[in-house]
């Protein structure tokens, strides 16, 4: 079974990933990693061909294969579309289009997009703005797990700290229209404030995870946004 899971929300993504991973997995299951730019359609091909002692199940992990050149890609799908008792579990950290999907047969196809309102509350992040942003804030709460807020939250601040500091490197990947808005944004803030606000929501996330935080995430988050926009 090939599955393919895709879009910007690459906290839900990921999550589902390795659940899915979890479900198909045995105890002597095989295990093949491939991540972009390291992906050689031999080493596929040599995993999926070579035989064992044992009949154990294979499964093979990919994380940007779509990133591929053209030629390399088609070798890769060609050798998982004929081979599909080898279950298949791709990662992408964006959407693919739907001509570079059609290329897998037979996929189970998990897209995951960004919630709008989660847009609206990252854009609203500037000082002085804390009764509008607390607003959409609570709104997105609504629908969205705390801890997909504080993933997003991390996310963005990283990037308004790169266009603070006019490290496009990634930025520029973006539609003008954004690298603008970023770098608007990021002339409210100091690069050392952005960079002091990463590492809380850092340290947020790992004590949460590590059950230290002495509160509720919500509490905590909310207390963040208030520092943050006061």
């Amino acid at each position: 079974m090939i599955y393919l899971l895709h879009g910007e929300d690459q906290f839900q993504s990921r999550q589902n990933f390795y659940r899915i991973l979890e479900k198909i997995k045995t105890d002597d299951t095989q295990l093949l990693k491939l991540s972009f730019p390291k992906i050689d359609p031999d080493q596929v091909d040599n995993f999926i061909n070579t035989s064992s002692l044992f009949e154990n199940k294979k499964i093979i992990l990919f994380q940007g294969l779509f990133s591929l050149p053209i030629k390399k890609l088609d070798s890769v799908i060609n050798l998982i579309n004929q081979n599909q008792a080898v279950n298949v579990l791709i990662w992408e950290s964006k959407t693919i289009t739907p001509g570079k999907l059609k290329k897998l047969e037979n996929p189970k196809i998990l897209h995951f997009v960004v919630p709008k309102t989660i847009f609206k509350f990252l854009d609203s992040l500037k000082p002085k703005n804390a009764q509008y942003t607390l607003k959409l804030f609570a709104s997105t709460l609504e629908t969205q797990a705390p801890e997909l807020i504080n993933y997003f939250l991390k996310e963005h601040l990283r990037l308004l700290i790169m266009a603070r500091e006019k490290n496009f490197s990634k930025i520029n990947k973006f539609p003008s229209w954004r690298q603008s808005k970023l770098i608007n944004q990021a002339s409210f803030f100091t690069s050392q404030s952005l960079k002091n606000f990463y590492n809380q929501l850092v340290n947020m996330e790992y004590k949460q995870k590590t059950g230290k935080l002495d509160s509720s995430l919500v509490f905590h988050l909310t207390l963040f946004v208030i520092l943050l926009t006061s």
